[in-house]
């Protein structure tokens, strides 16, 4: 956090605002990962309040996906499925496969907890075709790392519908 912040100082001084913003974003990973959601919120947002004046079109979807993140962690699905179709507009507009595929996950996740906690199918079907497109792009781009989890939220799925065979 402490170098995090150092080099802010210095991005400042030589007018990096890309750089800037990319400090604040990791500021905000830390602060998210410490469980001091205000506090990330309050990075993502700076961050991407930079992005968005600077044009850099692009990172301003992994700000919002980030910011999904925290309400996410918060328990409020809907401000997370707002924040992720903010960045899936701004995916498609891109043509940015990865972080689409990211935010297409992340959705399949908010649906996912639902289904868990409400114990409603509608909510498992709606994840798996999430999880389903985010595999797809996945395949698409050969993001090993990302197919891997794909199928393991999918299994996930399957596991909590009961569908066992389908889940191996």
């Amino acid at each position: 956090l402490e170098y995090h912040l150092l080099s802010i100082n210095i991005k400042k001084e030589i007018k990096d605002f890309k750089g800037i913003a990319a400090s604040l974003n990791n500021i905000g990973v830390i602060y998210n990962e410490q469980g001091n959601y205000k506090k990330a919120q309050e990075y993502f947002f700076q961050s991407l309040k930079l992005k968005e004046e600077f044009g850099n079109k692009k990172d301003c979807a992994s700000a919002w996906n980030n910011i999904g993140l925290i309400y996410v962690n918060q328990k409020n699905s809907s401000k997370a499925l707002e924040c992720f179709s903010n960045a899936l507009e701004i995916c498609q507009k891109m043509e940015d496969k990865k972080v689409m595929a990211d935010v297409l996950a992340n959705i399949g996740t908010v649906y996912w907890e639902k289904g868990e906690e409400l114990k409603k199918n509608l909510y498992y079907q709606q994840s798996l075709e999430y999880f389903m497109q985010s595999l797809e792009l996945r395949e698409e781009i050969n993001d090993k790392r990302g197919i891997a989890i794909s199928l393991g939220n999918i299994g996930n799925v399957y596991v909590a519908q009961e569908k066992y065979s389908k889940a191996l």
